[in-house]
């Protein structure tokens, strides 16, 4: 299995990949990726501190070579599940 996603316009590590949302009805993949930036203040002992999140994503519609490339990736992954009916 590749450690990275080759596309058109980027090439994604996918070490970087935090999660992926799969919208099966709008055949839609949304990619959403760790960041190692933060930002945050802190006072008196009481603050914040943020994060941005990068996203990326391939929808058949839109961007037909993405989507499948985002789809094969997926279908070769190994799933984990809980589930016992095989």
């Amino acid at each position: 299995m590749s450690r990275f996603l080759k596309f058109s316009n980027r090439i994604l590590n996918t070490a970087f990949i935090k999660h992926v949302e799969i919208d099966n009805n709008a055949k839609k993949f949304t990619i959403y990726l760790s960041t190692r930036s933060m930002d945050g203040l802190f006072l008196l002992g009481s603050g914040s501190v943020s994060t941005e999140t990068d996203i990326v994503y391939a929808c058949q519609k839109e961007h037909p070579d993405s989507y499948a490339i985002v789809e094969k990736w997926i279908n070769s992954l190994k799933c984990v599940s809980n589930d016992n009916n095989k």
